[in-house]
């Protein structure tokens, strides 16, 4: 079972490094806000931006272009149609510092700790898994089964669970919906 918590705490970790620090999520949720602001930004910084259409056949060779980020979307009224944005890896978080500081009228509010103490939910559940009760994958599965009523809880209570970067009710309540089914198809696998 020890085993078992420690990849639940680890999925827990890489959620939570994906979706909150490497994924900038506060410069992303402002040109979700501003996306005709963001496009006017991409377009004047070509050194750090490529920009090209959804679809455009281009799409792929970029995708594997050394020292490029990407695609991200960009759903601009300005630009008439949905846009794949690629960054340069270099000049990437310079720019999007930038772009925050002068736009930032939406600021990403960090974890709270309830968020944080209440993640203990689910460890516990784990670990008051017994040795009788089941293997790795019920233990396993018992975890995310918790993680996801704890994030269906949040997500219909408060609308949020920023440990893990869900600032928003949809996103909550499918990641907790995840979860559960996960967890319900590993303890019943």
């Amino acid at each position: 079972m020890l085993l078992a918590l420690f990849v639940l705490i680890g999925l827990i970790w890489a959620w939570r490094l994906i979706m909150v620090q490497h994924g900038r999520l506060a410069f992303w949720q402002i040109v979700a806000d501003r996306p005709n602001e963001a496009y006017d930004w991409f377009v004047a910084d070509p050194d750090t931006w490529v920009i090209i259409g959804k679809h455009d056949s281009q799409v792929p060779d970029l995708k594997s272009q050394e020292g490029l980020v990407g695609p991200f979307t960009l759903i601009s009224p300005k630009a008439g149609e949905g846009l794949a944005v690629f960054g340069n890896e270099d000049r990437i978080d310079e720019s999007q510092d930038r772009f925050t500081e002068k736009y930032g009228s939406r600021k990403y509010v960090g974890p709270s700790w309830v968020s944080f103490v209440s993640l203990g939910y689910p460890i516990a559940a784990v670990l008051s898994f017994g040795a009788d009760d089941g293997g790795f994958a019920d233990a396993l599965g018992f975890g995310l089964a918790n993680l996801g009523y704890l994030l269906l809880a949040a997500g219909l209570i408060a609308g949020h669970f920023r440990a893990l970067g869900l600032t928003h009710r949809s996103q909550t309540l499918v990641a907790g919906a995840g979860c559960w089914i996960t967890g319900f198809v590993l303890l019943n696998i």
